[in-house]
């Protein structure tokens, strides 16, 4: 028999998570021309695009076998996110991994407009999204 037990009420979301989702939300092409580009890139194992917050907010690689080895050594809490990198489909998904505060948040959805389509619409220029955003970034994440 298990001893009954109260139920833990569900931890609040911390803030950074709720800003990082909606700020990806209202970028959604320019991410999804970086995580476009990303993908496009010759690499033998998948790799995601990353907000990481320290120590300052910015944007970072996440290879699965680097996923792999944190899995590991965190006993097997990142599993649910090696099965969402495994389904990813960057030719119609938008998927990032957002670092912070010990914990990390997926952030994956359909764009409004397909990823191969956003980088021209954009003016093809990867670096000038990525310095555009990256001010943005420090500005509403920093500590």
């Amino acid at each position: 028999m298990f001893p009954i037990s109260r139920p833990h009420p569900p931890s609040p979301t911390p803030q950074w998570m709720l800003v990082l989702d909606m700020f990806v939300r209202a970028h959604q092409r320019e991410f999804a021309a970086l995580t476009w580009a990303l993908a496009c890139e010759p690499a033998d194992t998948p790799t995601a695009l990353g907000i990481d917050l320290h120590p300052t907010p910015h944007l970072v690689t996440c290879p699965k076998p680097a996923l792999e080895a944190l899995d590991r050594k965190v006993g097997g809490y990142l599993r649910e996110m090696l099965g969402i990198i495994d389904g990813y489909q960057p030719e119609r998904e938008i998927l990032l991994i957002g670092i912070g505060d010990s914990q990390i948040k997926a952030i994956m959805f359909e764009p409004d407009l397909p990823p191969p389509e956003c980088l021209p619409q954009l003016g093809g220029d990867l670096a000038a999204v990525r310095a555009a955003l990256e001010p943005e970034l420090l500005a509403i994440l920093a500590d």
